[in-house]
């Protein structure tokens, strides 16, 4: 039915399936896809698309609001998360309804159409796409037999579900299969644990990166990277402001990236990857995934009229760079697409007036997730301060001491494959 756009039949299937197996991964997914899409059918005037309704927010929501509720969507719509059939569509959606909607004019003319179309100022949002779901089913077991025959009719004769393989979602708990692979037939059929995901890297060779995303890991006052909705890299920041340990929630504040520079924020302002800098606190949610998190980060309090948090490099750190980086992407599009990535090693702690001195890694031969220093002073490199964009994300890594396992360097580094982008090169 999603493959044949039947986007309104399918969602009833799958508020069915969530009666029936409320913890099933992939339900949130498709839910969400199809609300964007069922949004996006329901038109007014000439023809014209309801922004405010695709993005699920009051038309009194500010910029922060609207920029937050895509990041929530684009989350789960986001066609490298999102495997079923309309992902693509869905994210176009809710790209053009931010884009619509943070733009001041563009936004000025919108709200004048829905003014003058009689009953499109107020809409019960939640009334209309049925958001509450029905209680949950007392028999699991039977439930997930059942989602398995329901989740064939939502996605329909032209997608084979058994082979439906998601290239680089969130996080991934599962252990045992390398590389780690699982297709929903699988959790369909025999249920799986709330945490399980789906993810398509290999296991770590040495050093178990899950652990340092652990529930027990969080507290209140962290800022945590999570990934983001380009490449699933963790470039998004939350503040951890309290846990709820009974059936583990956390409260968090998106962290939004705010500049001076006229070329940063034009950069921001178009959507660019942004991991360093100056951020303030944006909106704030209760979130029971943990998984959406990659690691803990370092950060300085910047106090002023209004509280700031520095997330900089910091010496020992690992970070991929982005290569042939030009701060003028932000202004030609078809520079932005392809990108490619060397990954560094942080030699000095970053300095306003300076920058930060990197020095490049090179993978190791018969390892996939080692890599060593090259040369440091053929290879040592200054970032000056108006790079600092350049710096895509943190990669978490454990140093190794050589005695792992046979031909394992000493002081090399063993990299969290899921925070390392596939195009880097093997040598720098």
């Amino acid at each position: 039915m999603m493959g044949n756009k039947e986007y309104k039949v399918a969602r009833k299937f799958v508020v069915e399936a969530h009666n029936l197996y409320p913890y099933l991964d992939g339900l949130d997914q498709m839910l969400t896809l199809c609300n964007v899409h069922c949004s996006a059918e329901k038109k007014f005037g000439e023809n014209e698309r309801h922004w405010y309704r695709i993005l699920n927010c009051e038309r009194t929501a500010d910029e922060v609001v609207i920029k937050n509720q895509y990041h929530k969507l684009a989350l789960k719509v986001h066609p490298d998360k999102n495997p079923f059939p309309g992902a693509t569509n869905a994210f176009q959606l809710i790209s053009k309804a931010k884009s619509v909607l943070v733009d001041h004019g563009e936004r000025g003319l919108f709200d004048e159409k829905l003014i003058k179309t009689p009953g499109c100022i107020d809409y019960d949002f939640e009334e209309w796409l049925e958001f509450a779901l029905p209680k949950f089913s007392n028999n699991p077991n039977e439930g997930s037999k059942m989602v398995s025959d329901v989740a064939d009719q939502m996605i329909g004769n032209s997608s084979r579900l058994n082979e439906v393989d998601i290239d680089r979602y969130v996080g991934g708990s599962e252990r045992g299969r390398s590389p780690q692979t699982f297709n929903l037939r699988d959790n369909l059929s025999f249920g799986i644990e709330p945490e399980t995901r789906f993810v398509d890297y290999p296991e770590p060779e040495f050093n178990d990166f899950d652990k340092e995303r652990a529930k027990n890991r969080f507290s209140a006052g962290q800022i945590w990277a999570a990934y983001d909705t380009l490449d699933a890299m963790p470039r998004f920041y939350a503040l951890i402001n309290t846990v709820v340990s009974t059936d583990f929630k956390l409260s968090i504040t998106w962290l939004e990236p705010e500049s001076n520079n006229e070329s940063e924020i034009t950069w921001i302002n178009e959507g660019l990857p942004t991991s360093c800098g100056k951020f303030i606190p944006g909106s704030s949610e209760v979130i029971a995934d943990h998984l959406i998190f990659s690691h803990v980060v370092s950060w300085r309090k910047r106090i002023g009229k209004r509280s700031a948090y520095e997330i900089y490099p910091r010496k020992g750190e690992t970070w991929a760079l982005f290569k042939n980086w030009d701060i003028k992407w932000c202004r030609d599009l078809k520079r932005r697409k392809d990108y490619e990535f060397n990954v560094v090693k942080i030699l000095s702690d970053y300095d306003d007036e300076v920058g930060v001195y990197v020095g490049f890694l090179c993978k190791v031969n018969g390892f996939y997730s080692l890599y060593n220093q090259m040369d440091e002073e053929m290879n040592r490199k200054l970032i000056p301060v108006q790079d600092i964009f350049r710096f895509s994300h943190r990669v978490p890594s454990f140093q190794l001491t050589g005695n792992e396992g046979p031909n394992v360097p000493k002081m090399c580094f063993e990299l969290d494959l899921a925070s390392l982008p596939t195009q880097v090169p093997s040598s720098n």
